[in-house]
Order: structure tokens, then C-alpha cells, then sequence
């Protein structure tokens, strides 16, 4: 702890304040490196049983008979380790790039950069059953613990294995936004690591060509996933669920998979997210979190400007004094203005995706560019129109943005459409 302090990562500890001690965080560049290869043994042994007391000793005589366990803190230390260790190796977008001459390196990976990034992905991919298996444990605590006590996570160490939980799907993340996967040489790795994750919905055994995307099975991950979303503890794991999902779909290019994340995302719009102090969930990061999830809810859907008329009209009802419900229970007085700058800039998007006038089109691909117009010309209408009960400064010039953002000038057809549908003379 002291080395932490002449660092300036922590304040000085109080006699008095016995939480004003270095934190994980602030002590992992001194503690010894993890190998890579220690983590199969380590994350092998199975979480200890939560409803127990964690800080009982265990009797020399039983511990010949008693199997490894692992505390929710210990794990918690293991998966956080881990976490970085990929964060740092396993680079996720292609013009990132590790350099050697820095003026800064990381502290702490020094044996780990002696590993080339192809083979700690192998190495992770040997430790996805174990990261599972722990997924499984920490989503079952979550499960009983709504079922005993009337839909309130108050049990025990919860926030140690939400903390937990989150973890494993922020090193799923990691795993498959690795760069490499878009070789041709590591397609049967990727395969290999979803046929794992498959598994654990279905026995069945997939067969399917490692180089052919079209046949990797997407669906079974989904549903596994989609298993473990029903009971997330907290707004920050269903958020990285969601960046766990997109960045499944881009490395398959899933043509359903994206329609199953916008129907995830309303779920999670539509839940009650609660702190650990048992109270409703706000806050700067809370509106991060529930920015993320609404803009993938409409950017995934099949069709946004129907969503986001769908969306508008139950901003509209936070003008009703006399309406309980609405659709979105994360729609409130205090979240308007998030769910308000999302709006206005998937209307712009929309509108920058429609299909301009070009002499190929057709008469009724052109109606169907118009009525495609219109509802984004209603939808700008019911943003202005709120912005005229909400009139808060950051409304205003949210809305002020999207007007200068709006450019796209239409081309004239080379048949125009008729203003008014043609009428029959009499003969």
C-alpha cells in the first residue's frame, strides 16, 4: 500500500476509516503476474457455496476430503487479472497496434507480451467452459436470491459475484473482438469457442465447416446468452451483454441475430434496474448504460422510424399526470433528456439511410421511399413538439445539433409521382 501512495494512486489510509485502504485496482501493478497457464487449475474449482459463511475455517481433518473452492473475492481478483491480460493482448480493432518504442507500457505484462496473441487466444479458449460454468453459478445465486426474497437481490455477497458475473462477459467480450478472427487461419478457432458456448444450450454436436460463417451456430449462443440475460443484476452487465452480442453478430454476420438483440435491448428498457442499496439505479454511468442500450435497440431493429415513433409517443405520456404505466419503466422526468438525444440522432441516421430518388427506381420503390419520409417527417415533429414541455437547456440544443446535421438534398425523379390519383373521364 505504501508503494501505491508514491505512485499518487491512493490517498493517504486514516487510523480512523478502516475502508481507506488500496483497492485491487490500485495495487495490480505490484502484485506478482498471473501466468496464463495457471488459470485452467485456478478456475477449475468451483465457486464456494454462497448461502455459507465464507469466512468459516475449515477443519485440517476435512481438507483431504473437501474439493477446492474458490471465494466470490478470489474469484472475483482471478477474472479481473484475466480481464486485463486480454485487454492488453488481444487487440480488438485492427488500427490499434502494440508498439514497442512507447513512451508509457503497461506495468505488469511483462511475461505476457513474451506471448504472441494467436496463442493466448488458444489458451483462452481453453478456459471458456470454466468461464461457464462460473457464469452459471453466479446467474443461479441471482435466480434464487429474486425467487426468497420477493424480487429484491439482498442476499450476501452479491455485489462481489454481480461484480463477478460482469467480469466474465467483459472477457467474452474481449475474447471475440480480438482482430485475428477476421483471418482465415483463426476461423476455426472462433468456430471451436462458439460450438463451446452452443453447448451449453444444446448437446447436440454442430458439424459445421470452420470457414463457413453462414453455418456457425449463432443461434444456440443466443439462447444461451439470452438464458443468463433473465436475471442480470444490474444495468452495467446487461450493457456489456449487449457489446458481447453486436460484436457476435459482426464477426458471423448473423442475419437474424440482429432483430434478437433489438428485442433484448426492449427487454432490458422495460426492466426495473435497482442499486445495490436497493434503490432505483441513477446516475451519470446509469444514463451511459441505458444511452448504449436504447441506441442499439433501434439501430438493430428492422425498422427504426417505426420504433422511433413508437418510442416518442411514450415520451408524450410523461406529460400525462394521470398515466402509472408506459411500455419503457426506464423512462422517466429524470431520463428524458437521454432517451431524448438518442431520438434525435437515430432520426438523423434514418434519414441519411433512406433511399434517394434515382432514375432505377421504380414508381412504387418510390412510394415506399416517400412513406419512409413521412414517417420521419412525423417523427421530427413529435421531437419538436416535446421540446416545447421540456425545455431544459441540453434539450434545446440537442435538437439544435440535428437540425444542422439534416442535409440530404433529393435528386429529382425521372418520373414524377402523381400529387393526386388519376381520374376517369367520362367518355
Amino acid at each position: 500500500q505504501g508503494q501505491g501512495q508514491g505512485q499518487g494512486r491512493t490517498a493517504p489510509p486514516s487510523d480512523t476509516d478502516p475502508t481507506s485502504t488500496g483497492t485491487c485496482p490500485d495495487l495490480h501493478p505490484y502484485y506478482r503476474e498471473f501466468d496464463l497457464d495457471v488459470f485452467p487449475t485456478l478456475l477449475s474449482c468451483q465457486l464456494k457455496s454462497l448461502t455459507s459463511d465464507l469466512s468459516e475455517p475449515i477443519l485440517t481433518s476435512d481438507l483431504c476430503d473437501t474439493p477446492l473452492t474458490l471465494d466470490p473475492p478470489q474469484l472475483e481478483l482471478l477474472l479481473l487479472d484475466l480481464s486485463r491480460k486480454l485487454q492488453h493482448s488481444l487487440i480488438a480493432s485492427c488500427q490499434k497496434r502494440n508498439f514497442f518504442f512507447k513512451a508509457k507500457s503497461p506495468v505488469g505484462f511483462t511475461h505476457l507480451d513474451l506471448t504472441p496473441p494467436s496463442d493466448v487466444a488458444r489458451k483462452v479458449a481453453r478456459l471458456l467452459p470454466h468461464l461457464c460454468n462460473h457464469g452459471d453459478t453466479c446467474t443461479a445465486h441471482f435466480t434464487s436470491a429474486l425467487e426468497h426474497n420477493d424480487g429484491v437481490v439482498d442476499a450476501p455477497h452479491s455485489a462481489v459475484v454481480a461484480s463477478c458475473l460482469h467480469l466474465i462477459l467483459q472477457i467474452l467480450h474481449h475474447y471475440f473482438s480480438w482482430n485475428g478472427f477476421v483471418y482465415r487461419e483463426h476461423r476455426d478457432l472462433l468456430a471451436s469457442s462458439l460450438r463451446t458456448l452452443a453447448s451449453r444450450h444444446t448437446s447436440s454436436e454442430h458439424s459445421s465447416s470452420p470457414h463457413d460463417i453462414s453455418q456457425l451456430p449463432v443461434s444456440d449462443v443466443y439462447l444461451y446468452l439470452h438464458s443468463l440475460s433473465t436475471h442480470l443484476p444490474n444495468i452495467h452487465c446487461a450493457a456489456t451483454m449487449l457489446k458481447l452480442l453486436v460484436t457476435l453478430n459482426h464477426r458471423t454476420n448473423s442475419s437474424t441475430l440482429s432483430s434478437d438483440i433489438s428485442g433484448m435491448c426492449k427487454s432490458f428498457l422495460t426492466r426495473d434496474w435497482y442499486s445495490p442499496s436497493g434503490v432505483k439505479d441513477k446516475g451519470t454511468k446509469y444514463n451511459e448504460y441505458l444511452h448504449t442500450i436504447l441506441d442499439l435497440h433501434i439501430s438493430l431493429s428492422k425498422e427504426p422510424m417505426s420504433v422511433i415513433s413508437d418510442v416518442s409517443a411514450a415520451c408524450v405520456q410523461l406529460l400525462d399526470p394521470d398515466t402509472i404505466d408506459h411500455p419503457y419503466t426506464t423512462l422517466s422526468k429524470s431520463t428524458f433528456g437521454v432517451y431524448f438525444k438518442v431520438l434525435c440522432s437515430q432520426v438523423v441516421v434514418g434519414v441519411k439511410h433512406i433511399t434517394t430518388y434515382r432514375n432505377q427506381l421504380s414508381i412504387e420503390e418510390c412510394m415506399d421511399v416517400m412513406c419512409v419520409w413521412n414517417t420521419a417527417v412525423k417523427n421530427f415533429h413529435s421531437l419538436v413538439n416535446l421540446i416545447k414541455q421540456f425545455d431544459a437547456r441540453p434539450n434545446i440544443i440537442t435538437l439544435l445539433k440535428v437540425l444542422t446535421r439534416i442535409n440530404t438534398p433529393l435528386p429529382p425523379p425521372s418520373h414524377p409521382l402523381p400529387l393526386t390519383p388519376p381520374t376517369q373521364s367520362n367518355p
